[in-house]
């Protein structure tokens, strides 16, 4: 989940229903009694303007289209998508989850996610190792095409503040109610880039001990 700093939780749009107006099909004959009379109806009378068609609903921001969006953007950088996606975590035949991996099941609902370490495996010829950092920059870029908005710009820490080794990127993006962190790590060489997008009105329903949970590695 990438540290303690609190998310803003974004209110998401309420979706409109769309009303469909029907014009009653009448106006423009003349009464019975006018025929009988001789009368004819004034070409000249007001008509009543159509009603104009109702605006199209836009289109929902859900997980499909995070998902999409991030992987698209992995792919543009030349990394391997499929290098970075998810593994499932399931529980032995008759056994249930953990209390972590049930924490997950949840949250994959409203999740999506890249990350590797190394920056996976590179899909363009030629492109050499050690230029990890060079492509978190680009899959930021990109994300930034696809309109997602820099909440908080990169900053750069060492990982280990004590001897000032290694160095930490973090950066926060935002799109249409999705909260997106990215991160880039580099530590005596082993590098790693995750990408994990919450989808905010989800991520608020989770405790504080869950989300503690998920930040506890290597517990069952």
């Amino acid at each position: 989940m990438g540290g303690k700093t609190a998310v803003r939780v974004t209110t998401a749009a309420a979706v409109a229903a769309a009303l469909t107006v029907l014009a009653a099909g009448c106006g423009t004959t003349a009464a019975t009694g006018d025929r009988a009379a001789g009368r004819q109806q004034d070409p000249g009378a007001a008509t009543a303007p159509a009603s104009p068609a109702p605006a199209p609903s836009p289109t929902a921001f859900d997980r499909n289209a995070a998902q999409t969006d991030l992987d698209r953007s992995v792919a543009a950088a030349g990394l391997s998508v499929a290098a970075g996606k998810r593994r499932e975590t399931a529980a032995p035949s008759g056994q249930p989850l953990s209390a972590k991996d049930a924490v997950v099941a949840r949250m994959v609902k409203c999740s999506v996610t890249w990350q590797s370490l190394g920056g996976g495996k590179s899909e363009a010829a030629g492109t050499g190792a050690g230029d990890e950092r060079a492509k978190y920059d680009a899959v930021v870029t990109e994300l930034g095409r696809r309109g997602w908005q820099v909440d908080h710009p990169a900053r750069e820490e060492p990982l280990d503040e004590e001897r000032g080794e290694g160095a930490a990127v973090h950066q926060v993006l935002e799109k249409r109610g999705w909260t997106l962190r990215a991160g880039y790590y580099d530590m005596s060489g082993i590098r790693m880039l995750s990408f994990q997008g919450f989808e905010d009105a989800c991520e608020s329903r989770f405790s504080e001990d869950e989300l503690a949970l998920l930040e506890r590695q290597g517990e069952g």
